[in-house]
């Protein structure tokens, strides 16, 4: 099998055949059994097996058959949420319910490490081509799916098959090997491959190539140089491009005009080609590297070249700024540096749409999102087995992208799923007091306001309120800071509340005020208002009751709804526990929420008389948090668990609905989100964990979990745009991608 996977429930026999069968990508299972199947003309077909008919699915077109491979990977989805559905109506997360848990393509043949790949695109079809350690050339035809071998050499040089590179206008590829010898083949209809023609041949291995524009390109270590020849014509060389050392990488772009090689000297070169011969130049160089220069790739919108490092380094190149910078003999610094491999980067790969970086490092291939500065790691892809991944290689047109390795495979990815991040990754970390100056750590409160490029996070932390704007991926960094808002008086920020409509933003501070600022803010932005709440000795909670009111309690046990027109005394006063902190609090359909040191959630009426509904028992510590998603009220605190409240009735609710127990330790904020799609979230922070809870069930199921990664406490949470912001008291901000939970 491609993979392996452990489930709490049974799976049908029908879904453990496509766990281990997925590959094929012919088949996938159904509500009513039988499987998905293709016919004749590529349209989806469901083939009931115990009856033996078939039926044409409409509206399914499926003549690009990765649409197909598409549609059997949700059927498989469908058929492990019913197994996983089971038993207590737990769930838990699992890696298959995701595109990229796994590749939709595994081309098996090879017998010896597979240490290249190449793509054909052109008059004759589109090929994937393969060389490896056993000594054969293997080409794969992409335009049916799975790919079958078209063609095979079993001999195709003497040694190992290491590099490959294509012209496809000219409909040629170049391949070379261990023992020394480069040779030529040619692509015609068929498709088929033509008789090749040894160009070169040496002692020592040839480890890169490359081809364009009718001139070939090729490593002749035993010299430290790179040949050229032209192989349109009499296959004559060309030219000798000296290095100085080994050279492990070429890449050719511009139509051949342009030729860029990395060397055991941890050293670029950038060659101009274009042109007789005899007047190719060296460009410029780049020494920007710690250990020799291994693999290269290439934007052709931007102009950046990318260059991958035994140091385990990727570095990103201004080829413009270098081009420029090389009269004065100066060289700029890199665009950015990423360091994040376990070892040495053994292959680059380049996807212009979306814009991606895949790299490969100890067994692993690494997805990177170059539109940030530094490039941010968007997941990791396991599928090898064993050994390094020699070679990666992006088809477009396909969406797909594969990668080779020593474990003899090659494995095909889906490029549009593998390049978005998964559900928990983590994609930012802030630190929100880089100088020092909170006196410590006080990260209490967020809150996020807005849409689009008016949406701004804003976090209470020591005694000021800092406003972020979360950013687009064309910018530089996930979360810009606009400003701060700081309170008269110096006081420690505790808690935030938003209006309902989204313009006002309240405050609680140490010094038992509240105070509110009208959304947008500005640098210097004064408070239009500030309340003496009478709390003692502070304000520990917030919550807005439509544009103009405000409820908010301190340790005093204590409940005051505010008019923000007429600040000079409370609307009404309650006393919840005399003398017991009040933790949280919460508004749903003019009734009040306050959850208590004791364990229980008091509940008032605010309109249309003030009075006590009664209270919400089941915690067994202080309720640390409370939130409303729809009718539902959400509370958690110090017993670690979760709870649901159903308040679609106009009482207080004898009992929670569900309790949901997952975290280790107390449970500290508390958020909510819908998504598009009709799913809804809660998100619980303890710790240094956060579970995202499915509340499109009855009961709630646990869709995800993920940790900080740091022992600090999630004091706070706030969801926008897609990521979960959560605030900690190590004073680090934190966002969570929330796409494909």
């Amino acid at each position: 099998p491609i993979a392996t996977m452990s489930f709490d429930t049974p799976l049908s026999a029908l879904a453990w055949l496509l766990l281990a069968c997925l590959s094929c990508g012919i088949c996938a299972s159904s509500s009513s059994g039988g499987f998905i199947g293709l016919d004749n003309e590529g349209r989806a077909l469901h083939v009931d097996a115990p009856e033996g008919g078939a039926v044409l699915l409409d509206g399914v077109n499926c003549k690009d058959e990765l649409a197909a491979l598409r549609v059997a990977m949700a059927a498989l989805e469908a058929e492990v949420d019913r197994a996983l559905a089971g038993g207590d109506g737990s769930q838990q997360p699992t890696a298959a319910r995701e595109m990229c848990a796994l590749p939709v393509l595994n081309l098996t043949g090879h017998t010896g490490s597979v240490n290249t790949l190449a793509l054909y695109d052109g008059e004759h079809g589109t090929l994937l081509l393969s060389g490896a350690s056993d000594v054969t050339l293997r080409v794969w035809d992409l335009q049916r799916m799975p790919p079958p071998t078209t063609v095979v050499f079993d001999a195709a040089h003497n040694g190992d098959v290491l590099a490959l590179a294509v012209d496809a206008a000219s409909n040629m590829f170049a391949s070379s090997s261990s023992t020394g010898d480069v040779r030529v083949w040619n692509v015609s209809a068929g498709p088929t491959i033509k008789a090749w023609r040894p160009i070169a041949s040496r002692n020592d291995a040839v480890p890169a190539v490359a081809l364009a524009g009718g001139r070939l390109f090729a490593t002749d270590n035993s010299e430290e140089q790179v040949r050229s020849w032209n192989v349109l014509q009499d296959a004559s060389m060309l030219a000798l491009l000296f290095h100085g050392e080994a050279i492990l990488a070429l890449l050719a772009t511009d139509n051949g005009q342009r030729l860029y090689s990395g060397a055991e000297d941890n050293v670029i070169r950038a060659w101009d080609v274009v042109g007789p011969p005899e007047v190719s130049s060296l460009v410029f160089t780049v020494d920007g590297h710690g250990n020799d220069v291994r693999c290269l790739a290439h934007d052709p919108v931007d102009n950046i070249l990318f260059s991958g490092s035994s140091d385990g380094t990727i570095k990103a190149w201004n080829i413009t700024a270098h081009e420029e910078a090389a009269s004065a003999g100066q060289q700029p610094e890199a665009l950015f540096v990423v360091s994040d491999h376990a070892g040495a980067v053994t292959a680059l790969a380049y996807s212009a749409a979306p814009r991606r970086l895949f790299s490969a490092a100890v067994g692993q291939v690494y997805v990177w999102d170059v539109t940030r500065s530094p490039a941010a790691l968007v997941r990791t892809l396991a599928g090898h087995t064993s050994g390094a991944v020699n070679a990666l290689l992006v088809v477009p047109d396909g969406g797909l992208v594969f990668s080779a390795g020593s474990d003899h495979a090659i494995l095909g990815w889906d490029l549009e799923a593998c390049s978005a991040a998964p559900c928990g990754h983590r994609d930012v970390l802030i630190d929100v007091d880089p100088d020092g100056d909170v006196d410590g750590p006080h990260a209490y409160a967020l809150v996020a306001a807005g849409t689009g490029d008016d949406g701004r996070l804003y976090a209470a932390v020591g005694n000021s309120v800092q406003v972020w704007r979360p950013t687009t991926g064309d910018d530089a960094a996930p979360l810009v800071l606009q400003h701060a808002l700081v309170p008269d008086g110096g006081s420690i920020v505790r808690c935030l509340a938003l209006s309902d409509n989204g313009r006002r933003l309240y405050a609680g501070l140490d010094s038992a005020d509240i105070v509110a600022w009208d959304l947008p803010t500005s640098p210097g932005q004064q408070a239009i208002m500030t309340i003496s709440s009478g709390h003692v000795p502070k304000v520990v909670a917030l919550a807005a009751y439509g544009n103009d009111r405000v409820a908010s309690t301190g340790q005093d046990g204590v409940v005051r709804l505010w008019d923000v027109k007429a600040t000079d005394a409370p609307i009404f006063t309650f006393t919840a526990v005399p003398d017991r902190t009040l933790s949280s609090l919460a508004v749903y359909n003019h009734a009040l929420y306050a959850g208590n040191e004791d364990g229980t959630i008091t509940v008032w009426s605010i309109q249309p008389s003030l009075q006590v509904l009664g209270k919400l028992t089941g915690h067994t510590g202080t309720v640390l948090a409370l939130v409303v998603q729809g009718s539902l009220l959400f509370s958690a605190g110090v017993d670690g668990t979760v709870r649901t409240w159903d308040l679609s009735q106009q009482r207080a609710p004898a009992a929670s609905t569900a309790t949901l127990e997952q975290h280790t330790g107390r449970i500290y904020a508390l958020a909510t989100s819908s998504h598009d799609a009709g799913r809804h979230f809660v998100f619980s922070g303890s710790d240094d964990l956060t579970i995202v809870w499915d509340t499109s069930k009855s009961p709630p199921t646990l869709a995800h979990n993920f940790t900080t990664g740091s022992f600090s406490q999630t004091q706070a949470l706030a969801v926008y745009d897609g990521r979960l912001y959560s605030a900690g008291s190590d004073l680090k901000l934190r966002s969570w991608q929330l796409l494909n939970c």
